[in-house]
């Protein structure tokens, strides 16, 4: 009997260590299952996202740098500019994905420039010199109905634009691990 409530109180003693499970609140499965806060950083992303849009959004979350992120980092160095990149969709356009550059102005975020992709979703992302001039650009698979295929978009003239890469480029990317 005695070994019964060591181990009952043992248990009861090691689900306050949890998170979520603290005393005050430890019948309370809501605080247990609330997600992480987002950073400040990450909070004035989606504020800015949802009111350029005025829209239900959805997030988009490719696959970087052996993560999963719905915001990624792009720098371009021979410009001295860095973005945040934002992935998402549109309620009422499934088929289109928004990239959405974000640059960092005065300490506020400001939306540069919005690319919309004909797709069904972003697979992956890389950043890479794909076209060998030693600035890095951004490479993406995309997917829709037919398959999945390969993008590029490079910062040149104060712009983000997509290039076209020759076949021999294009399988260089592919054949290098992207």
């Amino acid at each position: 009997m005695k070994n019964k409530i060591c181990k009952v109180g043992m248990l009861a003693l090691s689900l306050t260590f949890f998170s979520g499970c603290g005393i005050e609140n430890f019948f309370e499965i809501q605080s247990a299952m609330s997600p992480p806060k987002l950073s400040e950083s990450q909070e004035s992303i989606r504020v800015l996202i949802k009111s350029y849009f005025q829209k239900e959004i959805f997030w988009v979350y490719p696959k970087f740098e052996e993560k999963y992120s719905s915001v990624i980092d792009f720098s371009v160095s021979s410009a001295n500019k860095n973005f945040k990149i934002a992935f998402c969709k549109v309620a009422e356009e499934k088929d289109t994905v928004h990239m959405i550059f974000i640059e960092n102005s005065e300490n506020k975020y400001e939306i540069f420039k919005d690319i919309s992709i004909c797709s069904t979703d972003i697979c992956e992302v890389d950043i890479n010199d794909a076209d060998g001039d030693k600035d890095k650009e951004l490479i993406i698979a995309a997917e829709d109905s037919e398959g999945i295929y390969t993008l590029v978009y490079k910062f040149s003239n104060d712009d983000i634009s997509q290039i076209n890469l020759s076949e021999t480029q294009l399988n260089n990317i592919l054949n290098g691990g992207f």
